[in-house]
């Protein structure tokens, strides 16, 4: 029996027959109760029971389907390269986003009921944007987007503060109407008056106070099992129509019972007892649209024509680019790339200050390793985007551009630079904030002030220097001026560190550089369709790891070659991470969840402001209704463990969802929706909060299967990751020729 059932019947035993002798089972007592009374108090769920957990969160994603705003469905965005304009409509038949993902989907009785219950507790915008941030979610997880996975883990993590408001009114709705063992015993009270007066002199009975306060003094399992057993008691009480359960508790209290300040009164309707309740996250969000592609019709008109060229296209995950990108419940798009403001004073070698806008290729600036030449000057439009200047000093800096601390790498937005330069991740990354500590030329540099500089104009460039030797050393340029200069990284990515992933994205980047247009191609809306295809390639031919290209080949005319960092760009924030968990995880066998050993690939971690000590990775597993699973792996990261293996787990049955502990940090996931990919699953702190994230893999194989796959792995080598990768770096190249021959018209 779980340990929470066999507390929670114990506690359940000394309410209905509060004698000293607490170890009879509940059916060999007798009670002054009625049995209707009894029925009720036998119905309570246990801590961490799973099926009212997911009673609850059913009603919720049933609420939250039927809140998704019906926003028009946009088609993407029209593009131009010399010569042509092309412009597209969406030719579907949804009439909006609610439509299309949760088309005739209405509101079960059961979430009605949550709703009534919840009343005017929170609004509308409450439900429309969460609703919207969840589906935004399960599209990460399901599809590859480009996100601002900063702004959403924000939004995630403020309406999970905000939710927690509504979680007892919520839990009411179910525990009257949904939950099937006290919606029952509470149907069959034939006297609620008689029950409810039974039920509060049963409380207030001093024995049962004795036996509670035991359970509540001892931390850990018991003290959780006896507040949540308290929980449920407040609700029974309101369930029975006790106007005034602030007042009951009150006299609880009078009476000696130790009552826990989550659940006291007022706290435990109003939100302060959350804990028991897991975050909701993309995983809960089913719909065969997030996988669909979506029909277009384009119109391209080339010089010197007066009709357009008309085709239809169908835009694979097209719905779903819609959503997060294109249309006007894209939230949480994601910003360009991280550089200064044009009035950005950089330390030069001789020690003289130069703006940044003045610099050249070939100047010297100074590092910590000595003189260093600047090989490229990289200058994308500011676009209206948020400058933030430091300590009033002649910094300008984006949000996501990397500043150098003495153990890690800090950024206004962290997450959006481990997800577009994902090398920096490794390093660890964190917050830079007020307190931060810097790397100065001199001193360590303490933040004492950021000042946001609001958007600028149309045409207003940013610009980061490319250094010679950065991929050889741990070091950067300086920015500031009088004697305060701070250390700053170029925001590139270190080719060196994967050299698989490296190769598939070299590869691909010379060849479409080679035979495509890339001039205004929307890569952000080409390279999340791709789907990678190759597996286990037997090339005859030798395959190598790629060559890193020179500085040339982002340099075109003597000058920066935007259209070229864009392309490495994209390839590195959209593509490597996954590359690299396919590359890695190259032995693994994909199908169709046959069998009954469920696999969790346990792929790496991500965290913000933590690190790991041990080199031994320990977790913990807890399946639905299970016993905890304790495992570990081993990983050689402190900041972005990369563990690339897989646990098998024989079990009795397929459960519905799964709690993974990873240090104090947990995520919690619902299995009902395995779709066989490399999914990331955000990491929550004691309170709540997101710190990081997880990547997962979920896959149900036979035993057979299970050795074969062991035994691929133990000879899966070097060369076989070479093959591999090229043959990626081939797959990336066919999908973006193909989507890219009209530019060459």
């Amino acid at each position: 029996m779980n340990p929470y059932q066999s507390l929670n019947n114990q506690l359940k035993n000394d309410l209905i027959s509060p004698s000293e002798n607490t170890t009879l089972s509940i059916s060999s007592t007798s009670s002054s109760l009625s049995v209707d009374t009894q029925n009720l108090i036998n119905s309570l769920p246990y801590y961490q029971e799973s099926i009212s957990q997911e009673v609850l969160k059913s009603s919720l994603i049933n609420i939250f389907k039927n809140k998704l705003p019906n926003n028009s469905v946009s088609p993407q965005p029209s593009d131009n390269g010399f010569g042509y304009n092309t412009s597209y409509d969406y030719t579907g038949g949804y009439n909006g986003y609610k439509d299309a993902f949760f088309n005739a989907i209405s509101l079960t009785p059961i979430a009605t009921n949550v709703l009534t219950q919840v009343g005017n507790i929170v609004n509308e915008n409450f439900w429309n944007g969460y609703a919207v941030a969840l589906l935004t979610d399960a599209i990460r997880k399901q599809v590859s987007v480009g996100l601002d996975s900063n702004s959403l883990q924000n939004a995630l993590n403020s309406y999970s503060i905000q939710i927690s408001k509504i979680l007892a009114p919520s839990y009411l709705g179910i525990f009257t109407n949904g939950y099937t063992p006290t919606q029952n015993a509470l149907s069959a009270i034939k006297n609620k008056d008689l029950a409810l007066n039974e039920l509060d002199n049963a409380i207030a009975n001093g024995q049962f106070t004795a036996n509670v306060n035991q359970a509540l003094s001892i931390p850990g399992d018991s003290a959780s099992a006896a507040t949540w057993f308290l929980f449920n008691l407040w609700i029974s009480l309101k369930a029975l129509g006790m106007q005034d359960v602030d007042s009951a508790i009150i006299k609880y209290k009078k009476n000696g019972l130790n009552i826990p300040i989550q659940i006291d009164s007022n706290n435990w309707w109003n939100g302060e007892y959350s804990n028991w309740f897991a975050p909701l996250d993309g995983s809960y969000i089913d719909s065969p649209m997030i996988t669909a592609s979506m029909p277009e019709e384009s119109y391209t008109y080339f010089s010197g024509s007066w009709y357009p060229s008309k085709s239809s296209e169908n835009v694979q995950n097209g719905y779903s680019q819609s959503l997060t990108n294109w249309g006007s419940l894209s939230y949480y798009k994601p910003q360009s790339s991280s550089c200064f403001g044009k009035d950005t004073c950089v330390l030069m070698s001789d020690l003289s200050i130069k703006r940044i806008s003045e610099i050249k290729i070939g100047d010297s600036v100074y590092t910590k390793e000595g003189t260093k030449k600047v090989i490229l000057v990289e200058s994308p439009l500011r676009t209206y985007r948020e400058l933030y200047k430091i300590n009033n000093l002649e910094i300008y800096a984006t949000y996501a551009h990397p500043f150098k601390s003495e153990n890690k790498v800090l950024a206004i937005n962290p997450w959006i630079l481990k997800d577009t330069i994902t090398t920096f991740g490794d390093l660890g990354v964190d917050y830079l904030k007020v307190g931060s500590l810097l790397e100065g030329k001199d001193f360590k540099v303490e933040v004492k002030e950021i000042t946001t500089i609001l958007s600028g104009t149309k045409d207003e460039k940013v610009y980061d220097l490319i250094l010679e030797d950065a991929t050889k050393g741990n070091f950067g340029y300086f920015v500031g001026n009088d004697d305060t200069f701070i250390e700053v990284f170029s925001e590139s990515s270190n080719p060196m560190k994967y050299p698989f992933v490296s190769t598939s994205i070299i590869n691909a980047m010379n060849a479409i550089k080679d035979t495509c247009c890339i001039k205004n191609a929307k890569l952000e809306n080409i390279l999340p369709r791709i789907v990678f295809k190759s597996k286990n390639p037997n090339f005859n031919t030798l395959c190598k790891l790629a060559t890193i290209p020179d500085i040339d080949f982002f340099i075109k005319e003597g000058f920066w070659d935007e259209d070229s960092s864009y392309l490495e760009h994209n390839m590195i924030s959209l593509l490597s991470k996954n590359l690299r968990r396919h590359i890695e995880g190259g032995w693994k066998i994909i199908k169709d969840n046959e069998g009954d050993v469920l696999c969790i690939g346990i792929n790496d971690i991500e965290l913000i402001g933590k690190n790991v000590e041990e080199r031994n990775i320990s977790f913990l597993l807890k399946p639905q209704d299970e016993e905890l699973i304790k495992f570990s792996f081993k990983s050689n990261l402190k900041y972005a463990p990369k563990i690339d293996d897989v646990l098998y787990l024989n079990i009795n049955s397929k459960p519905t969802s799964i709690y993974v502990y990873f240090m104090d940090l947990k995520t919690h996931i619902n299995l009902q929706n395995i779709h066989n990919k490399y999914s990331d699953y955000f990491l929550y702190d004691s309170k709540n909060n997101i710190v990081g994230s997880i990547n997962l893999d979920f896959r149900y194989l036979s035993q057979e299967d299970v050795e074969v796959e062991q035994k691929q792995k133990k000879e899966y080598c070097k060369d076989d990751k070479i093959k591999l990768a090229v043959a990626l770096g081939e797959d990336i190249y066919n999908f973006v020729s193909e989507l890219l021959k009209k530019n060459k018209k």
